[in-house]
């Protein structure tokens, strides 16, 4: 007797289902959907980076902290479908921590540092792979090829440039310059637009900081901004010019509207430390905050930084 692919079908279906291999009609899915929870793990998760794609897809990277448990330090890296609420059981690796995510907006691909090694996703942060010998730090890549990041050296830290997603790096135009010849930190927005910021000797709690934008992939360079300024934890950019700095023991957030030439302090996220920030557009933004408890929590914003709201907690205990 001759049956139909379709009855065929049919008749699979149903053993399956006798067989327990598959649920019932009605709760059939193609790919098991991962455990999501409010944190990436119950406690102890202590985050240091985030990085979002769009204002629902994100990860986050950071170190679970367990004074009891055989490995006392564990790094983590775990991933959000839903702006932060919920999260993903976090992929672990070794007593390293990790920290330093970046993303390739709108896309799938994601970095991550673990201790020294640099690690590379290709599925929006649920499998991560190691890049061997990458030797580089803080990279910021605008397509899944095409990144810049930098090599530092006891001398001098130098930008490198990247144009197959981090396997290998080659010395770039260099910006940094004279008083200020330290880069410390890139932002390419695209494979034409992106900023580099240097640095000079640091005193009394400020460092001298120049910014540098260029429109040709770095084959030339404009100075944004020039002076003295608190110490930086990090600068972000988005290719219409809009971006934003924090600070080292400066609860303040800085905020430029025309590619980093003026800064207008917007005022602190309640009085706390920001750890890391990540702007998906002009308007919204996700934050790592840290108390002096050692607890952090993540916030969202929907107007560019001016006002803020807990999405996440991350207790110490």
């Amino acid at each position: 007797m001759h049956l139909s692919r379709r009855s065929l079908l049919t008749t699979a279906i149903t053993i399956a289902i006798a067989l327990g291999l598959i649920g019932s009609p009605g709760s059939i899915a193609l790919a098991r959907t991962p455990d999501m929870q409010p944190n990436p793990v119950a406690s102890g998760f202590q985050p240091s980076s985030l990085a979002f794609f769009d204002v629902d897809h994100g990860i986050v990277a950071g170190t679970i902290v367990c004074p009891t448990c055989t490995k006392h330090r564990t790094s983590a890296i775990s991933t959000t479908a839903d702006g932060g609420r919920t999260w993903s059981s976090p992929t672990t690796f070794g007593p390293a921590s990790a920290g330093g995510v970046t993303v390739v907006p709108g896309g799938l691909d994601a970095w991550a540092f673990v201790g020294k090694r640099l690690e590379h996703s290709g599925d929006g942060g649920t499998t991560w792979s190691i890049i061997p010998d990458a030797g580089v730090s803080d990279p910021s890549f605008a397509t899944s090829a095409d990144g810049w990041a930098i090599r530092r050296t006891t001398v001098s830290s130098r930008v490198v440039a990247s144009s197959d997603g981090g396997a290998t790096w080659a010395a770039a135009s260099q910006p940094c310059r004279n008083a200020a010849r330290d880069a410390l930190f890139v932002s390419r927005t695209s494979v034409a637009d992106g900023w580099v910021v240097c640095g000079g000797d640091a005193a009394a709690g400020s460092r001298l900081q120049v910014v540098w934008k260029t429109t040709d992939g770095g084959t030339t360079w404009t100075r944004e901004f020039h002076g003295l300024a608190p110490e930086p934890i990090g600068y972000r950019f988005l290719d219409d010019g809009r971006g934003w700095r924090w600070h080292a023991a400066f609860a303040d957030l800085f905020h430029t509207t025309d590619g980093g030439k003026t800064w207008h302090d917007i005022g602190s996220i309640g009085n706390v430390f920001v750890a890391d920030l990540w702007f998906v557009s002009g308007a919204n933004g996700f934050a790592i905050t840290r108390r002096g408890n050692g607890s952090s929590q993540m916030l969202s914003s929907t107007d560019a930084g001016a006002s803020w709201s807990t999405v996440a907690r991350f207790p110490t205990n």
